[in-house]
């Protein structure tokens, strides 16, 4: 007789009279599975969570890379797409997030109570979608077993992030105008021939010609172009990063009801089972 049949002959009421004479089979069963399941869920770590958005910078954020870019310049004007492409480069970058962590652990190494943060510092994940969303939206997670320190680890990451690709940023833009002042300067150093009709000589840039007047001005003007880079912003925090994190696990009331339940479910068939081997060699 298979199993089923056996079940569908013996009858509910039949079994649950089985399963109450054969308790002594089914408690221990359930102890166990439940004392398992109550050591399991006291080992597992706690998890907190901060959640937030990343979105692109405003035209205004990135208004002052664009300094000194004028027509005569032939540079191109930084456009907020680009620049948030350079953070967002930044924050995909294992490397990134390498140098950030060694940053970060040399800084709590260096507090008086550093030994303990430094520990939970490993064990926080930083969590990056690979797409962003249509309005070009990121979601970050950052994930660990300290509330106040997932907060202020998720803070201090984004400024890492955001300086370096800012820093690059200006950088570069500081390095196009300092080309265009020196490519200038070349122009200035070179005499102009121009006909002339008393002498046939030649004019140099230092006189008073339109042209060169223009350019000499220019020229001044390079020269002393610096980028402030004070009020530069090569990203914007949807809202603000939460000040603590908030529990996300694990949830030990419902690990210790699975065990108990399994145990309960494995130790009612470990009955039903002996009954049934019982039954067939004539033992009650």
């Amino acid at each position: 007789m298979s199993r089923a049949g056996y079940f569908e002959e013996m009858g509910f009421a039949n079994l649950v009279v089985v399963i109450i004479k054969r308790w002594w089979l089914v408690l221990p069963v359930f102890i166990l599975f439940s004392s398992i399941s109550a050591y399991y869920a006291k080992r597992l770590p706690e998890i907190y969570e901060v959640k937030f958005g990343v979105v692109p910078p405003s035209v205004r954020d990135v208004a002052d890379l664009n300094y000194g870019r004028l027509g005569v310049s032939g540079l191109k004007s930084y456009e907020v797409r680009l620049v948030y492409k350079a953070f967002v480069v930044g924050l995909h970058s294992a490397e990134v997030l390498r140098d950030f962590q060694s940053a970060w652990n040399a800084m709590k190494s260096a507090n008086a109570n550093s030994q303990k943060r430094t520990v939970l510092s490993d064990r926080i994940n930083i969590y990056v979608p690979a797409v962003a969303d249509a309005d070009g939206r990121y979601t970050i997670l950052v994930r660990g077993a300290d509330p106040d320190l997932v907060a202020e680890h998720a803070s201090a990451y984004m400024k890492f992030v955001g300086d370096l690709a800012r820093r690059e940023m200006i950088a570069g833009a500081q390095h196009e105008l300092d080309q265009v002042r020196d490519a200038m300067a070349a122009l200035l150093s070179l005499p102009v021939v121009e006909k002339n009709s008393a002498d046939g000589g030649a004019r140099i840039p230092g006189d008073n010609s339109a042209a060169s007047i223009e350019l000499q001005r220019y020229y001044q003007f390079y020269k002393n172009a610096k980028i402030d880079g004070s009020k530069v912003a090569v990203y914007r925090i949807e809202g603000e990063i939460p000040s603590q994190g908030r529990f996300v696990g694990p949830n030990r009331v419902l690990i210790l009801f699975f065990g108990a339940f399994f145990g309960l479910i494995f130790g009612c068939c470990l009955a039903v089972g002996v009954h049934a081997i019982a039954g067939r060699s004539g033992v009650r």
